[in-house]
């Protein structure tokens, strides 16, 4: 039986027999385009060749005169490892980390906390009174006393 590989847009013809199993068809295609059967995912439409073991034989697949396969892979020289001149990841969460100074104790924020105080007028709205029993006409405040 004749296979085509699809690859990278490439057409690539492989030779199976029947008896084959899908490990071998694997190893064939790495013959003609150097991907290693490790790397390989073959699709195939209404088929999931993903899910099937290497051991099991091509007779079980269902596969149609001259079919196409479509193969992911990837080369072992394309594959990129512990490259050494990439540029140091920072995360962002670590950004800051080390500064041993809490918020609250930064200059910067006192400056910013004091400006926004003396900027505020409070006016007290209504006054509360100290007692359990109110009476009608006293003002009732919901947050509490003020000494």
């Amino acid at each position: 039986m004749t296979l085509v590989a699809k690859w990278k847009g490439q057409d690539y013809t492989v030779q199976v027999v029947g008896d084959d199993t899908l490990g071998e068809l694997k190893r064939r295609i790495c013959e003609v385009t150097g991907v290693l059967p490790k790397r390989q995912k073959l699709l195939y439409p209404k088929f999931k060749l993903m899910e099937c073991e290497d051991s099991g034989l091509i007779s079980s697949i269902p596969f149609k005169p001259g079919v196409k396969i479509n193969m992911i892979g990837t080369v072992e020289d394309e594959i990129f490892m512990d490259q050494e001149d990439d540029p140091v990841i920072l995360d962002d969460y670590e950004i800051g980390q080390n500064d041993a100074t809490a918020i609250k104790d930064k200059d910067v924020y006192k400056q910013k906390l004091k400006r926004r105080a003396s900027q505020y007028k409070i006016v007290v709205a209504c006054y509360c009174t100290k007692h359990y029993e109110l009476e009608v006409d006293e003002p009732i405040c919901s947050y509490g006393s003020l000494s």
